[in-house]
């Protein structure tokens, strides 16, 4: 049996705060079955000024009425997304911030770099700033009561310098002028002369280009989500946050390198699920194992961004089973408009539950899926099996010019090469594993040598153990004899899924995606047009 989940709903305020408005819909979720709100500042007409005394004020009056009345109150950390400008006032306080990048000149046969006036993850005074103009202006605005309840603070998709998909969109590679010194530091050698080995391939290329998305990995670890976690512990406030690009790691390699690294950090370890049909059953798994291997009490979901006007009941139904099938119990529904503009009609719709049709049913909806996942396996009972990603691997074989053919929404049509063969490998043993119905957990090469124990026959990640490890192809070991090492141990290391110990028949029994389905249906024009926005 699963624990009760808990429904949120990521508020979208698109309209000047009027405090008996924003109470009115806060009440409507209530009524809908939603046990607490992100409040989610987004295509805000900046009325009032955002983080303005005026704002923070009005939003302590409706703070203080969600404690009363028994809401949740999470706080999104931007006006818009990605997190990390606090709407433009970064840039303001710190005009010469940059972003910068590097190139190959094929042509040239050299490295071009090139740098854009913008806000940087990977700069540690540019986050200062946010923190300190967000978190700091929330703590010091707000009402000290209003403060005291709001539950967390809530970060949407930073990735490498401002998250816009510099890999995908044009082939480059995030830079940083501290890159040569730290990889100096570290390895003893020089950087600079083996960057071409990034863009094409050469001897030694793998090593070097592992190094190199390692020691990125953790300047956004250390720069970003590192303070920004601190923080909230400090002042007693939860901390989540999605990635983008969690659908597989190839894709996710390109935006913030590797999410077992990143959401370890994460007090509250998040996931992105997009649209209304289930998806693979790799990424949905990530934030319940890391979860569980850190001893988090919560997983958290932005659900069904982007999953259309067309979404019922039924689809709602199954996609919310599928990932809570995945050990997921904190579902934040993407998402519902203060007003329901032109703008917002459009806003990876729906807008739900208050403008979708089927917005009466929704309470009995939520009721009957708590009945139902109530019955799901309970994931927090000992894994089957542990699956490690080859992060490394795909690192090794990575090159940003074949990146390019991805689509930077969802991560398809990965290149067929080195690196997208063990990526597509690794998906394709994944679902296997779910498949033959067995309880499994994931990791990557990294995690499992630098945090992972040895003892008393288990590999233990943090307060996790597992008896069975699966590697999966490609797996790259700074020791050459892990592999061994942990087999010698009494831990079962396995490679396919065909050879595992444990079989299907003692596993748990997975949520299986119900089969998508095109009703009949028709339309027929109205007399005149009555589409109220």
């Amino acid at each position: 049996m699963v624990k009760r989940l808990s429904f949120l709903s990521l508020w979208s305020i698109n309209d000047e705060l009027r405090l008996e408005q924003l109470k009115d819909q806060l009440d409507e979720l209530k009524d809908a079955g939603l046990s607490g709100v992100i409040f989610h500042p987004r295509y805000y007409p900046n009325v009032p000024v955002y983080m303005s005394g005026e704002y923070l004020a009005i939003l302590s009056e409706l703070i203080l009425y969600a404690k009363e009345t028994g809401m949740a109150f999470w706080i999104y950390d931007e006006n818009g997304w990605p997190s990390g400008t606090a709407s433009g006032e970064v840039m303001r306080r710190l005009p010469d911030s940059i972003c910068k990048s590097m190139a190959w000149d094929s042509e040239k046969e050299r490295i071009v770099f090139s740098e854009k006036s913008a806000v940087s993850s990977l700069d540690p005074q540019a986050v200062a700033a946010f923190i300190d103009i967000t978190h700091e202006g929330y703590r010091k605005g707000l009402n000290p009561e209003a403060f005291a309840y709001v539950t967390g603070f809530f970060s949407d998709e930073v990735a490498f310098l401002d998250g816009h998909g510099l890999t995908v969109l044009t082939g480059g590679l995030p830079w940083d002028d501290r890159f040569p010194a730290r990889y100096r530091e570290k390895y003893g050698e020089e950087m600079e002369a083996c960057l071409p080995l990034l863009f094409k391939d050469g001897e030694d290329d793998g090593e070097f280009r592992v190094r190199y998305w390692e020691m990125l990995t953790d300047t956004l670890v250390s720069d970003f989500y590192q303070p920004i976690a601190a923080w909230c512990e400090a002042h007693g406030k939860k901390f989540t946050a999605h990635l983008k690009a969690e659908e597989s790691p190839y894709f996710q390699l390109s935006y913030s390198g590797s999410a077992f690294q990143m959401l370890k950090v994460v007090e509250t370890p998040a996931v992105d699920a997009l649209e209304r049909f289930p998806g693979n059953n790799y990424y949905p798994r990530i934030a319940h194992s890391i979860a569980m291997q850190q001893g988090r009490d919560t997983v958290l979901v932005e659900a069904m961004g982007g999953s259309g006007w067309g979404v019922s009941p039924q689809s709602f139904t199954d996609y919310v089973l599928w990932l809570a099938g995945h050990g997921i119990d904190t579902f934040a529904f993407h998402l519902n408009q203060l007003k329901l503009t032109t703008q917002a009609v459009k806003d990876w719709p729906p807008s739900m539950p208050s403008h979708v049709a089927w917005k009466a049913a929704f309470p009995a909806l939520l009721a009957d899926l708590q009945a139902k996942a109530a019955q799901l396996p309970d994931l927090t009972g000992e894994p089957d099996v542990l699956i490690v990603a080859p992060t490394r691997g795909i690192m090794a074989g990575f090159r940003p010019d074949r990146a390019m053919q991805m689509n930077e929404h969802d991560g398809s049509n990965v290149p067929d090469d080195a690196a997208g063969k063990l990526d597509v490998s690794f998906l394709a043993l994944v679902e296997a594993c779910h498949a033959a119905g067995l309880h499994y957990e994931l990791s990557e090469e990294r995690v499992v040598e630098e945090d992972g124990v040895v003892q008393d026959g288990r590999l233990w990640i943090g307060r996790r153990g597992y008896s069975c490890v699966l590697i999966a192809d490609g797996c790259l070991w700074r020791e050459p004899a892990f592999e061994t090492r942990l087999a010698e141990a009494g831990v079962a290391v396995c490679h396919g899924v065909e050879a595992l110990p444990v079989r299907a028949a003692s596993a748990v029994e997975s949520v299986t995606a119900a089969a998508v389905r095109q009703s009949p249906w028709q339309a027929q024009a109205p007399a005149r047009n009555q589409l109220l926005v």
